[in-house]
């Protein structure tokens, strides 16, 4: 019983990149080619798959959103890697 544990949450991470993959394909083709759109995407997409965010935004939760987006922009091995797997979902 025990060694199901692991892969249980295996599997809950697989659903959600699953999950992830989907809505991030969805979204991509509306989001144009602005990279700040696509990364702020991304970031909400994960924050909301991992109950972070909420329906609604507060003041807060939109200041981690810049903060997030901006550090992830602000590096570019982290932009790099953001833009390509957004990239590889619209081929």
């Amino acid at each position: 019983m025990l060694a199901k544990i692991p892969n249980k949450k295996n599997a809950e991470k697989s659903e959600k990149y699953s999950l992830y993959v989907g809505i991030l394909k969805n979204l991509l083709p509306h989001l144009g080619t602005d990279e700040g759109r696509i990364i702020l995407a991304q970031v909400m997409i994960t924050l909301k798959l991992e109950g972070i965010l909420g329906k609604e935004l507060n003041v807060t939760q939109k200041k981690m959103l810049e903060v997030l987006t901006e550090s992830i922009i602000s590096q570019p091995e982290k932009k790099s890697e953001a833009l390509s797997l957004a990239r590889e979902l619209l081929k």
